[in-house]
């Protein structure tokens, strides 16, 4: 048998560890492998119980409160952008992603129907059409893009000459 490692006072990320979780770490229905816990303070004054293999992986680096810091961290950055519940800076974008495989921003083909699909996003809502063509998804999609997106950046354009 292996022998436990004290792991008190170590710092994890944003925890630090206060005490072996005698408690917890009991064999238990809830804990049927006696996976070993640790009472854990965050930074930001949160305290928990830590699995000591999720601290020691890295699996668990703070309470959830770096990411709150982030998501409000980037919200200002993008804020002056949204606009009617939509980012203009994505939809302005016509760089196509990584993992495109067509060549073209929201075009795809499905391999099950053998079809070209044009998709475009706006406000939560997909909107797709499937084409036999790749030139007509391609120009379906433009379509889509000039009905959809350009009446929206172009109320944002109006609405930010208004703010000046």
């Amino acid at each position: 048998m292996t022998k436990m490692v004290d792991l008190t006072g170590r710092k994890y990320g944003r925890w630090t560890v206060k005490e072996f979780d005698i408690e917890r770490s009991k064999k238990s229905p809830d804990n049927p492998r006696k996976v070993l816990y640790w009472i854990c303070e965050c930074e930001c004054g949160t305290i928990r119980s830590v699995a000591g293999n999720s601290l020691k992986y890295g699996e668990s680096r703070s309470c959830g409160c770096k990411d709150i810091e982030y998501r409000k961290k980037l919200h200002k950055i993008i804020e002056p952008y949204m606009y009617d519940g939509t980012n203009i800076i994505y939809i302005r974008n016509k760089k196509t992603r990584s993992d495109n495989t067509s060549g073209v921003c929201g075009v795809c083909f499905n391999k099950i129907t053998k079809k070209w699909i044009a998709t475009i996003t706006l406000r939560g809502k997909t909107y797709y059409k499937e084409h036999k063509l790749f030139n007509d998804a391609v120009k379906c999609r433009q379509e889509m893009e000039e009905l959809l997106f350009e009446p929206v950046i172009a109320k944002f354009n109006e609405s930010r000459m208004m703010k000046r």
